[in-house]
């Protein structure tokens, strides 16, 4: 049965714009803060909630519509220097309303919704398992050409475990490390329903397995 749930509404929500770089929930990202707009912005979410959005400028006045909200789960200063190293931690999909042109701050403010989780249908969770068990045996076969990524391979793996073999986790953090095409990223990000996000998800998996064969075939001549 797919499960509903009342969405969130952000106001004056925080912008932290970066360019060619759309984050996912369930994921960590290190972000390095120096601009005196985000030293603001930091300043004002350590002071609140520790909130904010990560998103992407379309051109210099308009902001792409997507986004993910994040968490501060980390500040370490730099020593001699007015910068930050952040570690934040994607939490949930989603989709600017307006954005909110406020005086007071010299950061961008939107007002952006929460993006429905869309589960599977009771007809799709064997197609979610074959997604699964197909995503996994990437992960070893790529582990196994890579010895230099097997830390991250485990540790997915004991995460993916421990939170219950949450496909929705697997797929953001898949998503986040192996796509390189912008316009899927944007895609995988604003999408809702689990099941065509591991569709667009399969279909990079599989480029890069492909890219990554030619590679090598290309190095034995």
């Amino acid at each position: 049965m797919t499960t509903t749930h009342t969405m969130t509404t952000y106001q004056n929500l925080p912008v932290f714009v970066l360019s060619n770089f759309y984050m996912y929930p369930n994921t960590i990202y290190p972000l390095m803060v120096f601009e005196e707009r985000y030293l603001a912005l930091l300043a004002h979410v350590l002071k609140t909630d520790k909130i904010f959005a990560i998103g992407q400028a379309i051109n210099q006045n308009e902001l792409d519509p997507y986004m993910c909200l994040v968490r501060v789960v980390q500040v370490e200063t730099i020593p001699n220097a007015q910068q930050y190293l952040v570690i934040i931690e994607g939490l949930s999909r989603l989709k600017m309303i307006k954005e909110i042109n406020q005086d007071d701050f010299p950061f961008r403010t939107v007002e952006a919704q929460q993006i429905e989780n869309i589960l599977p249908s009771e007809d799709e969770v064997l197609l979610v398992e074959d997604y699964i068990d197909r995503f996994k045996s990437f992960l070893i076969q790529f582990n196994s050409e890579h010895a230099e990524i097997t830390p991250l391979v485990d540790a997915l793996f004991e995460q993916f475990h421990k939170r219950d073999d949450d496909a929705d986790f697997l797929v953001d953090v898949l998503s986040a490390h192996f796509t390189k095409n912008l316009h899927v990223k944007r895609q995988l990000l604003m999408e809702g329903k689990l099941i065509e996000r591991m569709k667009l998800l399969m279909g990079e998996v599989e480029y890069f397995l492909m890219v990554q064969m030619q590679k090598g075939g290309s190095g034995g001549n």
